[in-house]
């Protein structure tokens, strides 16, 4: 009996990428482990029942996520890429970065989104705190107070929401909220005159509770930071819009 043309098919993935699928499972699951070398492409060829050509293009997908890395000569191959923090919130940043370049994402949600992970992340800094992370952030509060030129005073602020967040000693945290503080950043540049001022008193009085290891104060004063944050960065941002 035909098939109905009209019927709603679902077409199979190509078999390049249904190996990569596979692949990245078996590297996101342990089964293959950082560093470790994956079997030639004779071999994944004849265990995928596939060719050469097939399994080359699977790596190479994988390889443009920075999953695994390819190495020439006698001791070469392909290997499971062993990855840093850093790079997976460089390779998140240069994405949302895109995505903003392209107004597909507004200011207003990169400060929302901010306000639904700074604020328990500013809540959580308090209560686990070093006398280390309360130096550091005491210097970035002075570093800013005492620097006139904005865009320096724009950096001492950025580097401030950082320390803040790797104060709660969670490193999904960081590695989640680090490429959106970055995004934001720009917007903050050029600020209303008075802001740096206002922001700094902000950063001050959310370090004084963090010091105190005041959960609840650190989150409040963070919500109502980064409200004054989106009345900068968001034009259409009303009063109304704080609750």
């Amino acid at each position: 009996m035909p098939l109905d043309t009209d019927l709603a098919l679902a077409r199979i993935r190509p078999a390049y990428d249904q190996i990569a699928g596979q692949l990245k499972l078996l590297i996101l699951n342990g089964s293959l482990a950082p560093g470790e070398r994956l079997p030639v492409e004779s071999s994944l060829a004849a265990a995928f029942g596939v060719s050469r050509n097939t399994v080359r293009e699977a790596l190479r997908m994988l390889s443009s996520i920075g999953l695994v890395r390819t190495e020439r000569g006698v001791n070469g191959g392909t290997f499971v890429a062993q990855v840093a923090v850093d790079d997976v919130s460089e390779f998140l940043e240069s994405r949302l970065g895109l995505l903003v370049g392209s107004d597909s994402i507004s200011p207003a949600e990169l400060t929302e989104a901010r306000i639904m992970l700074e604020v328990p992340c500013a809540r959580q800094a308090a209560e686990r705190r070093t006398d280390e992370d309360v130096d550091a952030l005491q210097a970035l509060v002075d570093a800013e107070r005492q620097d006139r030129t904005g865009w320096s005073r724009g950096e001492h602020s950025h580097e401030f929401h950082l320390r803040l967040l790797r104060a709660t000693g969670n490193t999904v945290l960081e590695l989640m909220l680090a490429p959106v503080l970055s995004i934001s950043r720009p917007n903050m540049l050029q600020p209303k005159p008075g802001t740096w001022d206002a922001a700094n008193d902000d950063h001050a009085k959310i370090l004084d509770a963090v010091r105190r290891q005041d959960a609840d104060a650190a989150a409040r004063l963070t919500l109502d930071h980064l409200h004054r944050v989106r009345e900068i960065t968001d034009p259409a941002y009303t009063d109304d819009d704080h609750s």
